[in-house]
């Protein structure tokens, strides 16, 4: 994750032509680079070519003049970037947060937040004996640098000491999705999405240590395409990241659902010769290792009860 320190943050929906006027950023994706360059291009800026049609790059520098017209710098270096004399600005793409307000109590207590670029954080101390403007210490884990970073704060959840806003903000205490979908019986977020062409997203893979994996998509990928079909696609967010983590984790602790259970061991509670519901029932929850009464039973499970129950 590169260091913006001295850049300064606007959500995408409150960018002005004012604001991208003589101002250069780092694009960390092919996808964040075809969003920027959207932006301009819907704000009436364009190429020095005048081409108004995004282009697909790696992870580059682009520059927009006084004129709104944009280009690439011609040499990669980080020294050239910070010597430019454009501000430096950073895109949040993801809407204001919705999320609980930040309780410092409960932050301190360990519940996570959450910052202004969508990522999970943790406050660990809060120094109260020295004076300092940035108090509150703590640390997030970056997926690009596959880490963990070291984070400080003012006591409101601030990055900066001159509070202008920054993606390491705190602006919310971290909420999971309340809308899941079930994978081998375990509850997953319910957040998976279909990616552009280029853009940067997470998969679950049960394969790695991590248990996720950072894939760019492009439709002539079957990889890709394979994990889209089966909604294993994730957004390039802090949740997105965790939605992938449990995913994986679903993958490999599979629960068999009780109903499905309860089907295909039919045969066996017939052939053990148990002749009534009750019975058939508590055969049913002695074998089955994974069943929890906290599960849902669909309708119909009763009715293959009744089923097995006349059959014997």
């Amino acid at each position: 994750m590169y260091n913006t320190t001295n850049a300064v943050s606007i959500h995408a929906e409150e960018v002005t032509i004012g604001f991208l006027k003589e101002s250069k950023i780092r694009v960390k994706s092919k996808g964040e680079c075809r969003r920027f360059q959207e932006l301009v291009f819907r704000l009436g800026g364009k190429w020095e070519s005048g081409d108004t049609e995004p282009i697909l790059l790696d992870s580059v520098y682009l520059y927009v003049d006084s004129e709104l017209t944009l280009r690439r710098s011609s040499f990669s270096g980080e020294v050239f970037f910070k010597r430019h004399l454009y501000k430096e600005i950073e895109i949040l793409w993801e809407a204001p947060s919705t999320h609980p307000s930040f309780n410092l109590e409960a932050a301190l207590g360990g519940e996570p937040v959450r910052l202004r670029r969508g990522e999970k954080a943790y406050v660990r101390h809060h120094e109260e004996e020295r004076y300092t403007t940035l108090r509150l210490f703590g640390y997030t884990y970056s997926p690009y640098m596959r880490r963990y970073i070291p984070l400080v704060w003012t006591a409101d959840g601030k990055s900066r000491q001159d509070r202008v806003e920054h993606g390491d903000d705190i602006v919310g205490m971290w909420q999971e999705s309340a809308k899941t979908k079930v994978i081998n019986g375990h509850k997953v977020p319910d957040i998976s999405f279909t990616p552009e062409e280029g853009e940067m997203y997470y998969i679950p893979d049960p394969c790695r240590p991590s248990l996720y994996d950072i894939r760019w998509f492009f439709s002539s990928d079957e990889y890709g395409v394979h994990y889209l079909k089966n909604n294993m696609c994730y957004p390039n967010t802090g949740e997105g990241r965790e939605a992938a983590i449990a995913h994986a984790k679903a993958l490999l602790n599979p629960k068999t659902c009780y109903d499905c259970f309860i089907d295909t061991f039919s045969d066996y509670v017939l052939g053990r010769g148990y002749g009534n519901l009750g019975q058939c029932i508590e055969l049913a929850e002695d074998s089955y290792e994974g069943y929890n009464e906290d599960m849902p039973i669909p309708d119909y499970a009763e009715e293959v009860l009744n089923e097995i129950a006349r059959g014997v």
